[in-house]
């Protein structure tokens, strides 16, 4: 088994407020969330994996992203799995950080920095959606 000093995941924490928030909004606004939720991860996890320098392969193969039970939040990290069956360290905070003897090349936060903003954009945008239906009564 290899060893694992750090692993590199993205989550975000202490949401529950903002997914209570979520949920007191209609069906059709929950569903465009969810939608909105689901393309932000997998946008996420192929902008980390396009943006990853390749040798091998096996770093930008386990890019991997997760939905949490509800569909309103995700999960993505580097999957330690594959690094652990080859015998090989876990080296992607390397590349993502650096180290003293090789320069950084983010993959991975620079990809997430740049979801943000999409999924943000989207959720107002269906929000926008919901308060017109309520607007109109429907």
């Amino acid at each position: 088994m290899a060893l694992r000093f750090i692993e590199l995941k993205l989550e975000v924490r202490n949401v529950s407020a903002v997914v209570a928030n979520l949920y007191s909004y209609d069906d059709i606004a929950q569903g465009g969330f969810r939608r909105a939720v689901k393309q932000a991860g997998q946008f996420n996890r192929d902008l980390a994996r396009s943006n990853v320098a390749v040798r091998t392969g096996r770093t930008r193969n386990a890019i991997k992203t997760t939905y949490s039970e509800g569909g309103l939040s995700w999960r993505t990290f580097v999957d330690p799995a594959p690094f652990e069956a080859d015998s090989e360290p876990y080296y992607p905070p390397f590349l993502e950080f650096g180290t003293e003897h090789m320069e950084a090349d983010p993959f991975f936060f620079s990809a997430f920095i740049e979801t943000e903003a999409i999924l943000k954009a989207n959720v107002a945008d269906e929000m926008r959606k919901a308060l017109n239906r309520a607007a109109r009564g429907q």
